[in-house]
């Protein structure tokens, strides 16, 4: 009970550790289109009229019905999956790592997760915000435990993912010249039981600094310290790594791939009009001069399709043109393509249009760039990962890791020219021919470049080249 009043009082004189800081609202706000069009089709149905307006003097009804019948096109979602699985799509490897730390990142999150899905998650809800951290936490263990106790108990590093949305903020220090960070604030949820068969979800904030942690529980409506999930920890610096592939500053960041996000935001309009006046086109509106009025409202009989019509004058249908339909049409095509440029060609490898082919290789080549930085960036992300985990465990060597790097198999016709004639001049040695050979797929995928050299050798001299 003591203890309890403890964290009452520290809490209350601490003020509300849930307050968010301001470039955290700032770069939610930011991100919310982006986790929109990842839900798909009902996220941004469920956003309502933030991504699809309702037009002037188009009733509620009417605007429902327009929303209920649209359908997401997930350019966005399905070109920053296809980012992913550049540098993710072969586990990661590593050398030199501690066997006590492999064995750890074969269950990296405690919750059943190898490192290898642990970190496309990660990586891919950092593109979508902007920037994303993850906690390389140990368990709380009795104070005064050894080492051997602690094996015992299978205490053990392991990994929490932070995406930005469950952020409140953070404090640095410049020390050296450098910025250091010493406090972060981030919310959690987790489940208790309630009743024999029930159970219920109950936020926390927890709040860490070097060497401690504190966690914070409502209770009656304000954030009290829970002690029991609190106190000194035996790591002095603080374990967290940012991987932050749109960085404008330290620990600030913006959606890297907003202008496709807004794009496909435009493509879901587009759609949604295009939808209405396909159905305005195929069902044709029956006039006329003059109908007879119902004699009990007054009002203009309403026709069915099998109804008798009687009394009505120069009775006649009224058709769309097709006009509309066509435009609509050309738009929802311009969209796909500038994403699929903007997305750097990922989308659609084929050349259309007005691009020309230089242009088509310059946008692949920029985003290779684009992708192939990240991708070195994360990878130093990992290898801080390895250190920390090596440091709650006192491991005086971690490690290294490699991410997949060679994955741009586009073909390119100048460069492989360039090489062909390199290779004729005697200026490329065969084994780098046959690797470039190789790598743009004219060796058959089930052929090594060691058995290509070997059939050469076999063959002996040819005539290939000369005159007959």
């Amino acid at each position: 009970m003591f203890r309890k009043i403890v964290g009452m009082v520290r809490g209350f004189f601490n003020g509300d550790p849930s307050e968010v800081r301001v470039e955290v609202q700032n770069m939610q706000a930011r991100a919310n289109v982006c986790n929109a069009l990842m839900g798909g089709t009902e996220a941004m149905r469920s956003a309502k009229q933030e991504y699809l307006p309702q037009w002037p003097r188009e009733t509620k009804a009417g605007w429902e019905s327009r929303l209920a019948c649209t359908v997401l096109y997930p350019a966005y979602k399905n070109a920053l999956e296809s980012m992913v699985g550049k540098p993710l799509g072969k586990n990661i490897t590593f050398e030199d790592v501690p066997e006590s730390i492999t064995l750890a990142l074969e269950d990296a999150d405690l919750q059943g997760r190898d490192l290898d899905t642990f970190a496309r998650e990660w990586f891919k809800q950092s593109l979508v915000d902007g920037l994303g951290w993850v906690l390389v936490e140990y368990p709380i263990v009795p104070q005064g435990i050894t080492l051997a106790d602690e094996r015992t108990l299978n205490a053990r590093p392991y990994l929490v993912h932070i995406p930005l949305s469950q952020v409140c903020g953070w404090k640095t220090e410049i020390v050296g010249g450098n910025h250091k960070l010493t406090q972060f604030r981030w919310r959690e949820t987790f489940e208790v039981p309630d009743g024999h068969f029930s159970v219920k979800t109950i936020e926390r904030i927890k709040v860490w600094e070097p060497g401690e942690v504190a966690v914070y529980i409502q209770d009656g409506g304000s954030w009290t310290l829970d002690p029991e999930r609190s106190g000194k920890v035996s790591l002095k610096e603080m374990p967290f790594v940012c991987f932050a592939p749109g960085r404008t500053g330290f620990y600030t960041a913006e959606p890297p791939l907003s202008e496709l996000a807004w794009l496909n935001v435009q493509h879901w309009q587009s759609s949604s009009d295009q939808r209405n006046i396909l159905h305005i086109a195929r069902v044709p509106v029956l006039a006329a001069d003059s109908v007879p009025l119902d004699q009990k409202t007054g009002e203009p009989i309403v026709v069915g399709s099998n109804d008798l019509i009687v009394g009505a004058v120069n009775l006649h249908f009224v058709e769309h043109t097709g006009a509309a339909i066509g435009a609509g049409r050309q738009d929802l095509l311009d969209l796909q393509e500038q994403m699929s440029l903007v997305a750097g060609r990922i989308l659609n490898t084929q050349t259309t249009g007005n691009i020309s082919a230089t242009q088509s290789s310059l946008e692949a080549k920029d985003s290779g760039a684009k992708l192939l930085y990240w991708a070195s960036a994360f990878q130093d992300c990992i290898e801080e990962i390895l250190r920390l985990m090596g440091a709650w465990t006192n491991q005086q060597h971690n490690g290294s890791a490699k991410l997949s790097m060679d994955w741009d198999d586009t073909l390119d016709p100048l460069a492989l020219q360039t090489a062909l004639q390199a290779r004729q001049l005697g200026e490329l040695s065969r084994d780098s021919w046959l690797y470039i050979a190789q790598r743009y797929r004219i060796l058959r995928p089930d052929v090594t470049i060691e058995e290509e050299k070997a059939a050469i050798e076999a063959e002996g001299p040819t005539d290939f080249g000369k005159e007959a």
